[in-house]
């Protein structure tokens, strides 16, 4: 059974704004009010993962450190594709 819902929360936006929600939850199927719960939620959700902290043993610090201080391995392909000239410019 879905959590009752209590809580209000008020927006105040421009015409332009209101229009693109509006348009963007249509193509979805769905309200204007469950578009932007829905996608305050996930936005909300990814920054909150973001600001985790990883959680790791001392081996694993260990290679972490090694790894990122070992020197730059040199990859030809790599390389390769760097130097090339990119197809927008010809």
């Amino acid at each position: 059974m879905p959590e009752p819902k209590h809580e209000k929360f008020a927006l105040r936006v421009t015409a332009r704004q209101k229009a693109l929600i509006e348009h963007a939850a249509r193509l979805q199927q769905t309200t204007m009010t469950s578009f932007i719960i829905d996608k305050a939620y996930q936005a909300a959700e990814e920054v909150i993962l973001d600001q985790r902290h990883i959680i790791l043993n001392d081996k694993q610090w260990q290679a972490l450190n090694d790894a990122l201080n070992a020197p730059a391995k040199d990859l030809p392909q790599l390389r390769q594709l760097i130097c090339q000239t990119d197809i927008w410019e010809g």
